[in-house]
């Protein structure tokens, strides 16, 4: 299984290299594209998902003025909360499939 697995879930497109960019959004519209690696896209996605930290991002993203203009703490928690288990879905079906 190579790393166009992936576009089952994201848009993916080759960066050069040896680098992928995975482009999704959350349910509420917010870019949250990453890069990984084409050789270890697997174990990189992995430690992407292991690594969302919801309340960093919300931290992150609440000191952006028009951010807040369009979405309330509640809304961030909500949003940020769905994306982690969208991924941790993803990464599911991924590791079922190897």
């Amino acid at each position: 299984m190579d790393y166009k697995a992936l576009e089952e879930f994201f848009t993916v497109q080759d960066s050069g290299e040896n680098e992928i960019e995975c482009k999704c959004w959350t349910d509420g519209g917010v870019d949250m594209s990453f890069y990984i690696s084409k050789d270890e896209w697997l174990k990189d996605f992995r430690n992407y998902v292991w690594n969302f930290d919801v309340d960093e991002l919300i931290d992150f993203y609440r000191d952006d003025p028009e951010y807040v203009k369009h979405f309330t703490v509640s809304q961030s928690l909500n949003d940020f909360t769905d994306h982690k288990e969208y991924l941790d879905n993803c990464l599911s079906k991924l590791m079922e499939e190897k």
